[in-house]
């Protein structure tokens, strides 16, 4: 004879044989069906209730400076650019907002360029508790981590190198402001210029409506800046593995194909800037020699991820705006706290490209041969990109009474997370500053998402169809 019981939750079985004790055996318990999200939409609902807690914090009356009017569309604007380290905006920073807004602004700045999900794992090692399988799959797909790469020991060094580079930007940065702040402004400028400048997110709180104009010929600040912004766009892995290995040629694939195609860019940008600005007097025609270079130089890293800025975008010549655009759609690396298609993506690309120009039977760069599923990837992504961008230029021209230069600007701008802008923004209507909120946002997190997508929906087949080629040629 045997009947059920359900004693403190779980399930028994008792059998009661004749002339026998009584014996309960426990039976397994069948768990029940939940409802896992996938890791990329985690990481897109976690900078969204970043976005929420900012919007709430600068809708707040101490967040605004003494005058200035209440706005939620600027409070929600001014949160998404700063956790999407853009640096668009459609207030004057330095003045809209008090300075416990933009304590604020550089807080979200802060959190917004390590990430939401980094932000969490870190929180959780500070408290000394454990991180689970689930937490390290979304930071590692927050932060772009290779398999096996220690993920405790990442977070922790990326904690540490964050603060070296901006504690020694922000020094640096004091000594100079000196020479143009009272001491106690000099420190916060330089804190917040700090944080924004590494973060990649080109936010600036001088006032002038003219970004960092002010320093146009202060070369010790502009290239604080540059650097700051350079090394936070090559990504922590790639710092890394430089850091560690002190041979170029010992490092990963990875490395070499981000430093090599970065260096190429900002040689190629910089050049191209001197040759185009250089006698054009609304911006760098009469600076001297050693200005200009700087100046070219600032530009090609700021124009990239940065969107800092020393001349109006507006004024420079026609070949130097599409010049930032193809330069802000490649972006930063993958990883990194900039935007864009990502460096490793074009930059795999393009040595795919070189190879087969040399007539190379597969792919390879640097004595390593590239993955053939990765390379489809990239020219999913890169197509993906520029076709999201032409529809939102489309709408955005649309719905707006600007050229097509302008609008083409600052789509890549907003989508590319860099933040520079030809002066439009401020003057877009209430559904087009809408739209650009969309846009920081999708550009935020858009390539991880779909990268992400791409690998949750690897299909692996014992079969395979038939081969048969195209024209391709003219």
């Amino acid at each position: 004879m045997a009947n059920s019981n359900n004693t403190y939750g779980r399930n028994y079985r008792v059998y009661r044989p004749r002339n026998t004790r009584t014996v309960e055996v426990e039976l397994p318990s069948i768990p029940r069906k939940t409802t896992v999200l996938p890791p990329f939409l985690i990481i897109v609902f976690g900078f969204l209730l970043l976005i929420l807690i900012g919007t709430i914090l600068l809708s707040m009356p101490f967040a605004y400076a003494d005058g200035m009017p209440h706005s939620l569309l600027n409070a929600v604007f001014t949160s998404t650019t700063s956790v999407c380290v853009t640096g668009l905006s459609i207030v004057e920073m330095g003045t809209y907002w008090s300075t416990a807004g933009q304590v604020i602004i550089m807080l979200l700045v802060q959190v917004g360029g390590f990430g939401f999900m980094c932000s969490s794992t870190l929180i959780l090692l500070l408290l000394g508790q454990h991180i689970g399988i689930r937490e390290r799959n979304l930071t590692r797909t927050s932060l772009d981590l290779l398999e096996g790469e220690d993920l405790k020991n990442i977070i922790l060094k990326v904690v540490q190198f964050t603060l070296f580079i901006e504690i020694a930007g922000m020094v640096l940065l004091y000594v100079c402001f000196l020479k143009y702040f009272e001491p106690s402004q000099a420190f916060f400028f330089a804190m917040f210029h700090s944080v924004s400048a590494f973060n990649n997110a080109g936010i600036d709180i001088l006032g002038n409506g003219n970004s960092v104009a002010m320093f146009a010929h202060d070369n010790a600040i502009l290239m604080i800046l540059a650097i700051q912004t350079f090394l936070g766009s090559l990504g922590f892995a790639v710092i890394a593995d430089l850091i560690s290995d002190a041979k170029f040629r010992h490092t990963r694939l990875d490395t070499k194909v981000v430093v090599s195609f970065t260096a190429l860019l900002i040689v190629v940008g910089m050049v191209y800037f001197i040759l185009n600005e250089w006698n054009n007097p609304a911006t760098i025609g009469n600076y001297s020699f050693i200005d200009k270079l700087v100046s070219a130089f600032f530009h090609s890293v700021q124009g990239r991820t940065g969107g800092f800025s020393t001349v109006p975008c507006a004024d420079t010549r026609l070949g130097t705006v599409l010049l930032f655009i193809l330069l802000m759609s490649i972006g930063a690396s993958s990883g990194s706290l900039g935007g864009g298609i990502k460096v490793n993506n074009v930059g795999l690309l393009f040595f795919s490209a070189i190879s087969t120009l040399r007539g190379d039977e597969r792919p390879k760069a640097f004595g390593k041969e590239f993955a053939p599923d990765q390379i489809n990837k990239s020219l999913t992504l890169v197509i993906s990109y520029y076709v999201v961008c032409f529809v939102l230029t489309l709408l955005l021209s649309w719905m707006e009474d600007f050229s097509v230069v302008e609008i083409l600007f600052e789509v890549f701008s907003a989508f590319s997370t860099v933040g520079a802008s030809m002066g439009i923004t401020p003057l877009l209507s209430t559904a087009g500053k809408i739209v650009v909120v969309f846009i920081m946002f999708i550009g935020r997190l858009g390539p991880m998402t779909l990268v992400s997508f791409m690998m949750s929906r690897n299909k692996y087949t014992s079969y395979r169809y038939p081969v048969e080629y195209i024209r391709i040629m003219g």
